[in-house]
């Protein structure tokens, strides 16, 4: 059996966030090394018009504290999804993504032992989407990294 890092999945935080309805975090052998929050389900349009909002208004707050991010937000070379009422289409096809990231070696006043600050857009469905917002923490490349290891040792 491959180890897989232990999870738990909370609903109830100390210190919740009216956006977000789960907490995943993400143990290893130190201790916790990563933290996924999932946001509610945004119902919206073609154009992504609530995704968008949503996403401009959880990377407000994170700029506050940790600095301007790295914003990725691009569509894929060739897509047929180009034109604005079709913004929430390209990331069905896989052809678009939304992302502001925050490194350490570009933010030094990330605390605690983060590593990485990662806020991404993903879609259900042509009309909902979901925000996640992830902190990795000091040791989870490692960890990660040996874990894929392992698992190519099972062929």
């Amino acid at each position: 059996m491959v180890e897989t890092p232990a999870r738990l999945a909370l609903t109830r935080v100390p210190k919740p966030h009216s956006s977000f309805e789960v907490y995943w975090l993400e143990f290893g052998p130190k201790g916790l090394l990563r933290i996924l929050a999932i946001s509610k389900t945004i119902e919206t349009n073609g154009h992504g018009k609530e995704v968008k909002r949503a996403f401009l208004e959880l990377k407000k707050p994170l700029e506050k504290k940790y600095g301007t991010s790295e914003t990725l937000d691009s569509l894929s070379s060739g897509s047929l999804w180009t034109a604005q009422q079709h913004w929430m289409m390209g990331f069905l096809q896989k052809d678009r993504e939304l992302a502001s990231l925050w490194l350490p070696e570009n933010y030094r006043n990330l605390p605690n032992g983060i590593t990485l600050i990662q806020l991404t857009v993903s879609v259900q469905s042509a009309s909902e989407g979901l925000l996640s917002l992830m902190y990795e923490f000091e040791g989870w490349k490692a960890y990660s990294a040996s874990l894929k290891a392992k698992e190519a040792t099972v062929f």
